[in-house]
């Protein structure tokens, strides 16, 4: 994985070619220093208890270091417009929180501001924390168009999962023995991202997507 730094010393990540993010850029934070993510993950039955970026980052403590600085950078202060020009974005489609959880409502802020500087760009976002973006949406900040915003259910295996206001897209993951017993549909499964785009897609009226449980 393959990572860039600006002069504000943001990472922004490139997916190897042979990871589910090949050819799109990431930027992540790190879900170790997430007070948010260390709560979730020892709730028993969320999809957090099982999080297999937290088991990525255990190993690969220089990622964690840079994504916990990620989390620092986006959640203390916006970002100067300026900065967020210069940021090597150069994918067409690119993902927030491949790693990582909103961490308050700077740190969706300053998401929406880097979508909407970089308008020529595809982004999507995941989150569990639909508070956040109610609260954003009530200061009259607008979510920019070329961004996406995915609901990432909290727990596993939810049958018939509902789209939060505001969203695009609710994600869902479920064991293997429970989707086949309960017939689920699942359409997040053998390809990379860049080979299927369900997610950074808004007109392809696909609003439900379902993965199994890495």
């Amino acid at each position: 994985m393959q990572s860039t730094l600006t002069k504000t010393h943001l990472t922004v990540s490139t997916g190897s070619v042979n990871h589910k993010m090949r050819f799109m850029q990431m930027i992540n934070t790190s879900t170790s220093v997430n007070p948010f993510c260390r709560k979730m993950h020892k709730i028993a039955g969320t999809v957090c208890a099982s999080c297999y970026a937290g088991r990525l980052e255990a190993l690969r403590k220089t990622m964690q270091k840079a994504y916990g600085r990620n989390g620092k950078l986006l959640s203390s202060n916006l970002m100067r417009l300026s900065e967020i020009e210069k940021l090597p974005i150069y994918s067409k489609y690119v993902r927030f929180n491949a790693f990582g959880e909103l961490i308050n409502l700077i740190h969706l802020h300053n998401l929406v501001n880097i979508a909407m500087i970089h308008n020529q760009h595809t982004f999507a976002l995941w989150t569990k924390r639909p508070e956040l973006v109610k609260q954003l949406l009530s200061f009259g900040i607008p979510i920019p168009s070329n961004m996406i915003l995915v609901f990432s259910t909290f727990n596993k295996n939810v049958l018939n999962p509902v789209l939060p206001s505001g969203f695009d897209k609710v994600f869902t993951v479920y064991n293997r023995k429970f989707a086949r017993e309960n017939n689920v549909k699942i359409n997040c499964a053998g390809k990379s991202c860049i080979d299927c785009l369900n997610c950074y897609k808004k007109d392809n009226n696909i609003t439900i997507i379902n993965e199994h449980l890495r």
